[in-house]
């Protein structure tokens, strides 16, 4: 847990520290790295899929941030590094290869919050103690503040949306450091309402995603281990939760993820058991809706990390910065996911 109190303590609002960065004409030299996934059962063979470099993060290392997608573009927010917390937003274009820097989150500095886009909006709230809850435009790159989370202060809590609605949930407190309780946000009226509670554990940095009209929720830590492995399922039509397959290898904490049509895909996070890579993660996994099963990918180029970001735009996904204390702390590179043709 030392990793954990660590970060958690680099979380306290700190000055601002806002990273000056123009895109290079060039497009940034790629490292390709292409390796053909095997099967992890003899009845399903794994597709394959290379990994490349992108341009590094224009906000430098970071770690703990948020990331959403709207449209072609990818969004990082928050975070910190080794030197302060930010509040700087930048917007990645996959067509230049360029991140740019737009305009300021407009809340109290954080990192460890929850992040997601419902339509052409993007919002971003909780995390390090905090209940507010924030809406971006990209199209005039403004900031709206929006109703407080209900559920009080909260940090390490999960965010993601199902169709027009946002949902958060899990997390820790001062006073109850395990969350189970789960909410949907409407944006077209503002409003919070409470949800059947995750059945899991109550918990602190699990991993939510949503893969077309359900969500998940797995991982994470509880009061009696660092690195959950249970995964399940939450339809909205019902307001009721499916425990489905757990992932294999291990358990993890702080992981990232993102979905493509009917598929999630996970990497990274922080695991003690993993010893080969000093409990740092690497490994990349597929989720198929369909046959609730599990597939592992060619893995995460660069170090293992705890706390990257994960996003998609179009059929290809994205996973970068993170925080490996062998190798740096913070880090700032970030890979693309496609497929083999």
């Amino acid at each position: 847990m030392k990793i954990l109190k660590s970060a958690l303590v680099t979380t306290l609002w700190i000055a601002t520290l806002i990273f000056l960065f123009s895109c290079k004409k060039d497009q940034v030299k790629q490292d390709m790295i292409a390796t053909s996934a095997s099967s992890t059962s003899e009845t399903i063979l794994a597709p394959s899929g290379t990994w490349s470099a992108i341009a590094p993060f224009g906000g430098g290392q970071r770690a703990f941030a948020v990331s959403f997608s709207i449209g072609n573009k990818g969004y990082i927010v928050s975070g910190f590094d080794r030197s302060a917390g930010t509040g700087a937003l930048y917007e990645y274009s996959p067509q230049s290869n360029c991140w740019t820097l737009k305009s300021d989150f407009k809340g109290i500095q954080r990192s460890s919050a929850i992040g997601f886009s419902i339509g052409n909006k993007g919002y971003i709230g909780l995390g390090s103690g905090k209940k507010d809850f924030w809406e971006y435009d990209p199209a005039t790159d403004q900031w709206t503040k929006k109703a407080d989370f209900p559920g009080g202060n909260r940090s390490l809590a999960v965010g993601f949306n199902i169709g027009n609605k946002g949902y958060a949930g899990t997390g820790s407190t001062d006073a109850m450091p395990f969350h189970q309780d789960f909410w949907e946000y409407n944006p077209a009226t503002d409003q919070w309402t409470k949800k059947a509670d995750f059945p899991g554990s109550p918990r602190f940095a699990a991993l939510g995603i949503s893969i077309n009209n359900k969500g998940y929720i797995g991982f994470g830590i509880d009061k009696d281990t660092e690195g959950l492995r249970d995964f399940y399922e939450y339809n909205p039509i019902t307001d009721s939760w499916i425990k489905k397959e757990d992932i294999p290898g291990f358990g993890r904490t702080f992981s990232a993820g993102y979905s493509i049509d009917n598929k999630g895909f996970i990497s990274g996070g922080y695991s003690p058991l993993a010893l080969e890579f000093k409990g740092y993660l690497k490994d990349f996994w597929q989720y198929d809706q369909e046959t609730g099963s599990w597939i592992q990918l060619p893995n995460l180029p660069g170090v293992g990390r705890q706390a990257p970001v994960g996003f998609s735009i179009g059929n290809n996904g994205y996973i970068g910065t993170g925080y490996n204390v062998d190798e740096g702390y913070e880090q700032s590179d970030i890979y693309v996911f496609k497929w083999d043709n």
